[in-house]
């Protein structure tokens, strides 16, 4: 057995050093080659260096350059290469208005990913119509983020007029791809624009299915809308439990009512506190309604209801500043303190 894996061992090393001798005499090759002008031996050569493979360390330095050299010779895969290290510096410094020039050079050729990248671009610096233009090429060859960013476009009316029936169609065929962005927004779609709230429950499933925490919590909305507080119950507490703040006061509201889930007044304020701590100036308005009030296990407490108001009405709350003027009345006995009422869907 020892003479087996000594023999073995020895036909590995030797398979390892040919390998070692092949590689570095393949790369001299490329680098005469490059040296000639080959565009494949500059690109292999530079993704050799990117990758730090075929025996060449990790250089994004020497990876730029190779990738370069192809470029200039309007190598469409390198052009893309030398976008992405302008865009984030690798190798250069970091340049975005050469990342713009190159992806444009890449998406002439039909590269989609440069098309969709350069839309980001220009969608970031807010010039919707020519981030309209490559979002448009890149959905057209299949892309399914471009075509969720271009439904939003149809949607918000962001470089070109508003079409609820193309921002439909757009967000289908990405959402059949298995882009939750797009199943969510499709959802949003129906939930908020086009009003049909079964088929914005049908992808508000898919997405939330998926863990998207704003689908979540919006399926709690329509249940809650259409007064099935049990499924509203189970899908708010799904986006609760994940630190969505909406989510939490609508529950904390379903607790102080009995609705979907016993009557708890002790967790409707755990779950306000939540909401409050994260400046929900509605939580902090409710959480002072129940002080002034007093529940079931829930002290009436005069001085934590008027700073719980004061806090919400710094915040911007109206119905709070209200219930502190309320308050502050000599017959606050017969105060009329106006509790929040539950939060609508989001996107």
């Amino acid at each position: 057995m020892q003479n087996f894996l000594k023999v073995f061992l020895a036909l590995f090393i030797t398979f390892s050093l040919l390998s070692a001798a092949n590689a570095e005499k393949t790369v001299k090759e490329l680098e005469e080659l490059s040296a000639m002008g080959d565009i494949v031996s500059q690109y292999n050569l530079g993704y050799y260096y990117y990758k730090g493979e075929y025996g060449l360390p990790q250089d994004y330095k020497k990876a730029f350059e190779y990738f370069l050299l192809a470029a200039s010779q309007d190598d469409a895969e390198a052009q893309l290469q030398v976008a992405v290290m302008y865009k984030n510096g690798l190798g250069t410094q970091q340049d975005i208005h050469k990342a713009v020039e190159f992806y444009a050079k890449a998406s002439s050729h039909g590269i989609t990913s440069a098309q969709y990248n350069l839309a980001v671009i220009y969608e970031q610096d807010k010039n919707y119509n020519q981030a309209f233009k490559y979002y448009t090429l890149a959905s057209n060859a299949g892309d399914a983020q471009a075509q969720n960013n271009l439904a939003l476009m149809y949607e918000q009316a962001r470089g070109t007029a508003q079409d609820f029936g193309k921002a439909e169609n757009l967000y289908l065929k990405s959402a059949a791809s298995g882009n939750v962005a797009a199943q969510n927004n499709l959802a949003g779609l129906y939930a908020i624009k086009l009003k049909e709230p079964q088929k914005a429950i049908e992808w508000y499933i898919k997405a939330a299915n998926a863990g998207v925490v704003s689908a979540q919590y919006n399926l709690g909305v329509i249940y809650d809308q259409l007064q099935d507080y049990k499924k509203a119950f189970e899908y708010y507490s799904l986006a609760a439990e994940k630190n969505n703040t909406a989510a939490q006061y609508n529950l904390a509201i379903l607790y102080e009512d009995g609705k979907g889930v016993e009557k708890n007044y002790k967790k409707a304020i755990e779950l306000y506190a939540k909401a409050a701590q994260s400046n929900d100036s509605a939580a902090q308005n409710n959480l002072g309604v129940l002080s002034f009030h007093g529940a079931d296990g829930v002290e009436k407490d005069y001085s934590k209801a008027a700073a719980y108001f004061t806090l919400a009405a710094k915040n911007g709350n109206r119905t709070a500043a209200k219930n502190l003027e309320e308050l502050n009345k000599p017959s606050r006995v017969n105060a009329n303190i106006v509790k929040e009422s539950s939060k609508d869907i989001t996107r």
